[in-house]
């Protein structure tokens, strides 16, 4: 299992990021369901950049976190 958000969702062998975004993103595109958002595993920030071959291991924690904007 992964955890994504406190959810659990089944593992599987060659799982990245970037495949599991898109699984519960559902019809939202990357950039809009991301947008003011940062993206981590285990604590560890995840560049946009890697979201297609950050591996996932069973048993990761992913966060989905919103980043505070303002000025």
């Amino acid at each position: 299992m992964i955890e994504v958000n406190g959810d659990e969702y089944c593992w599987k062998e060659g799982m990245t990021v970037g495949f599991v975004l898109e699984m519960i993103g559902g019809k939202q595109t990357l950039e809009s369901m991301l947008s003011g958002r940062v993206v981590t595993v285990n604590m560890r920030l995840v560049p946009p950049g890697d979201f297609g071959s950050w591996p996932l291991k069973d048993g990761d924690q992913l966060r989905i976190l919103r980043v505070p904007g303002g000025g």
